[in-house]
This record gives C-alpha cells, structure tokens and sequence, in this order.
C-alpha cells in the first residue's frame, strides 16, 4: 500500500500537476484521498455523484458501461499515472456516467472537483495543460472510433498489442497486457472466444507466444503486417 509520501509523487509527476505552484500543489494535495479497492470492487459507480476526478497510483482499473441485461463494455483501462473523470469537471455533469472497476488490487488518489477548478481559476499553465490533455485524450477515443468502424478484430487486436509492446531486459519485444482477457476483449469489442480464437491464430502463425497475461511478440515484422 503506498504512503502519503508517495502519493504526492504520483500526483506531482502527472502533468495536470506539474506546472503548479510549491503552494498550489500543497492546497489541492492535502486534500486528496486514497481509495483502495480489492480485485472486482468498484471505485464509482453509474449514478454516483460526479463531484472529483481520480489518478490511479497503483493497480489497474476498467471505465465500463453495462447494459439493461447486464453485458458490461469496457471503455478504457486505466494504468498507473493515469487519470480518469476529469473532463466531467467541465460538463457540470451531476453523476458519473461509467462505473471504474479494479482489474486487480488497486489504489485511486480522489481530487475534488471543486478545489481543483479553483486552482486552475489562479494557474494559466495547468489550464492549457488541462485542455492539451483533454485534446489527447478526445484524440484517442476518435482513433478508436476510428478503429471499431474501418478496422477487423484481428486489426484492433493486433494494433492493441503493438501499443502495448515494449522492450524488456534482455532484449524481447513483450506486449504488457496485464488485463484479464474477457475485459481486453470487451475493450476491443469482440466476444472472448473470438478472442481466444485470434490469440491462437497468431500464435500458430509463429507472429506471438502467450506468456501468461503478456505476449512475447515473435516476429514483429510479421505483426506489422498482419
């Protein structure tokens, strides 16, 4: 479980928290709380009042809606340094629309909504900060869009694993998925066993290899061109 100390350095390296004044950060600092929530439990609900934004700290947590019969679409997943909910300060939107569930034991720093917006009223640099992160992350959602209308499922699966791709240690290319596959599944907008089906189409084509959560990438070539 991190410490308050920790906490401040989560929210200092996050960019809508830079540009602050030493007293500035201090002011929005000692309000924030951490929230921790288990494997499966929720961090806000659908209908909840929208009153603050939220920076995961650690863990993993998924931005979902559910329909009337219950099927859940998963939004976006959010990774340590990430934020969520802040564009809701802006909308005077009264209740959450998504509901945040925690993939695996997670910890959220809460920002009131109220204290923050007063700080961006004194600081010009964290406003044009805000709308440049606002601007990326309307940018994101527009490619998926994007991707959902004029790309395949083996197209978003494979465009999601290479965002995923880093370079470890010892030299291989691994997509740090992380996630359970029936939430990367629904975040991609496939059923699971189409999932499952095209995790083990790619995997007897020599391009991956799973190794448990992630996925060892083969030959990238290959990916880029699958």
């Amino acid at each position: 479980m991190l410490m308050p100390t920790t906490w401040n350095q989560v929210l200092r390296a996050h960019h809508l928290f830079a540009t602050l004044e030493p007293a500035q950060f201090d002011r929005i600092a000692r309000e924030v709380r951490p929230l921790h929530a288990a494997t499966g439990d929720c961090l806000v609900q659908s209908g909840d009042r929208a009153d603050a934004f939220f920076v995961v700290a650690e863990g993993s947590v998924k931005l979902s809606l559910f329909a009337v019969n219950g099927d859940e679409k998963v939004l976006d997943i959010i990774s340590p340094g990430q934020s969520f909910a802040e564009a809701l300060l802006f909308m005077q939107a009264p209740v959450y629309p998504i509901t945040a569930t925690a993939i695996i034991d997670s910890t959220a720093l809460r920002v009131p909504g109220a204290s923050f917006c007063a700080m961006l009223a004194e600081n010009r640099a964290a406003c044009f900060k805000m709308l440049a992160h606002l601007s990326a992350r309307l940018h994101v959602q527009v490619r998926e869009i994007e991707a959902l209308t004029l790309e395949n499922a083996r197209q978003r699966l494979i465009r999601f694993l290479v965002a995923r791709t880093a370079t470890t240690d010892d030299g291989r290319l691994v997509a740090r998925t992380g996630e359970p596959r029936n939430v990367i599944a629904s975040h991609l907008s496939m059923q699971p066993e189409t999932f499952s089906r095209l995790i083990k189409n790619l995997t007897d084509e020599g391009i991956i290899r799973p190794e448990g959560r992630d996925f060892a990438i083969v030959d990238f070539v290959k990916v880029q061109q699958a």
